[in-house]
């Protein structure tokens, strides 16, 4: 009796493993041979018993979806299965080309780079690049949105020294570190519109607040960029224009700026882009002119598509600002290395590790006998979010970050360990 009991369950795999092949195969003759209707409603019904069954079956019916000009009925479709899958080029590259066709290029580009990282041919290759050339041409606008709530214990970046000596009789208490929960405000936008063949205009604007609780000021910083931008094959671009900033504390304005920037990017691979950025500015303290003085910095950023999954950066910034007043005047190197991964199921993490070193000019009078002042900071910050979570567009984060600075001058040394929780957008 056992043996006929396996011997029918052995039939009854057979048989529906059988039914399940005879329906895709049916689906997918049907969509080769112009019925996609068809194609789509034979897919829907027919059982997918394995993992790698269903994503064959969602394939059928995000492709029956295209063939009848249909983007925004197959992106559900494809957004699951690349969740399902990340490391799959081909689900990827479809999706990337199914944004494209809906113009939702921001994402788009996320996903024609990813792929890239990935296995392709010399002909998908260059479909990719095509594709990203065509966004980078139709592209007048982009912006991002964020808000977030962070709590901090030490937002003010207090040493914990219970009192500083300053020359050789006073000494002064400070106040002990408090930990602070703020609100964290960001926006901006750009505007890139055409000027002629190859040759756009580049407005841009942002806008970035902390709103703390208590005594602790509030800090607003605004910065605006207007200038020429010139489109090359392959992601290649060039460009530059006239920068404006303005720094406010409680609505009292700390520092202005006026000054240029000049921009070169270019492809080193299919998978590798680098990027450039020089400025030059003037900066003015109102309230404290001995600090007025230009500042120039160099920047570096490279990014390496390592897999569908996986993406690396790896920045570099070296700066000079040259304040009249000498023991302010500094010299400044940052390194930073980051990553970001997509985990099956739509879940990702990013992480930053960012080291820097200060080199002041002069020793500070305050501190006689200290020698010039020389900082060193470390900072680590961790993020996850959910890419199928959304919300009007909003997809919501989750940001851990520590930094710790050390000094030759203990007054200005700091831990800091940061927790914030909130929701970003880019479109």
């Amino acid at each position: 009796m056992r043996v006929f009991v396996a011997l029918a369950a052995v039939l009854s795999a057979l048989g529906l493993a059988f039914a399940q092949a005879a329906g895709l195969d049916q689906a997918e003759a049907l969509l080769r041979d112009g019925h996609p209707a068809e194609a789509r409603r034979v897919a829907e019904t027919a059982p997918a018993p394995t993992p790698e069954d269903a994503l064959r079956r969602d394939w059928l019916i995000a492709q029956s979806h295209l063939r009848e000009n249909a983007p925004r009925a197959a992106l559900p479709v494809l957004e699951r299965m690349v969740s399902a899958a990340p490391g799959v080029t081909r689900f990827r590259l479809e999706l990337a080309r199914t944004l494209f066709l809906i113009e939702d290029d921001t994402r788009a580009r996320l996903h024609f780079e990813q792929a890239l990282g990935g296995r392709l041919a010399l002909s998908e290759i260059q479909a990719v690049q095509e594709y990203l050339t065509a966004m980078d041409r139709r592209k007048s606008w982009e912006g991002h949105a964020r808000v977030a709530l962070a709590p901090q214990t030490n937002a003010q970046r207090r040493s914990g020294l219970d009192s500083v000596r300053i020359g050789d009789a006073l000494e002064v208490p400070l106040a002990p570190v408090e930990r602070a929960t703020g609100m964290e405000l960001e926006a901006g936008g750009t505007w890139l519109p055409n000027l002629g063949r190859d040759l756009r205009g580049r407005f841009h604007a942002s806008v970035q607040a902390q709103v703390h609780e208590g005594d602790i000021a509030d800090a607003w910083a605004l910065r605006t960029e207007a200038g020429l931008l010139v489109l090359r094959d392959r992601s290649a671009q060039f460009g530059g224009g006239l920068s404006a900033r303005l720094h406010l504390s409680d609505g009292s304005t700390v520092a202005r700026g006026l000054g240029a920037y000049a921009t070169w990017q270019t492809p080193l691979r299919p998978d590798t882009l680098l990027s450039l950025r020089a400025e030059a500015e003037r900066l003015r303290y109102p309230a404290a002119p001995a600090l007025d003085g230009p500042r120039y910095a160099l920047t570096a950023r490279l990014l390496h598509v390592r897999s569908p999954q996986l993406r690396l950066t790896f920045g570099a910034e070296l700066g000079v600002q040259r304040p009249e007043a000498a023991f302010q005047r500094r010299t400044s190197a940052v390194v930073s290395l980051g990553a970001e991964y997509a985990f099956e199921g739509g879940l990702m993490a990013a992480g930053e590790l960012s080291i820097s070193r200060v080199q002041y000019g002069a020793e500070h009078p305050f501190f006689p006998g200290a020698g010039a002042r020389r900082d060193h900071r470390l900072d680590v910050t961790g993020r996850v979010l959910h890419r199928d979570w959304v919300w009007s567009g909003f997809a919501p984060v989750l940001e851990v970050g520590y930094e710790r600075q050390g000094s030759s001058i203990p007054f200005y040394a700091f831990d800091n360990l940061r927790v914030s929780l909130g929701a970003t957008r880019r479109f």
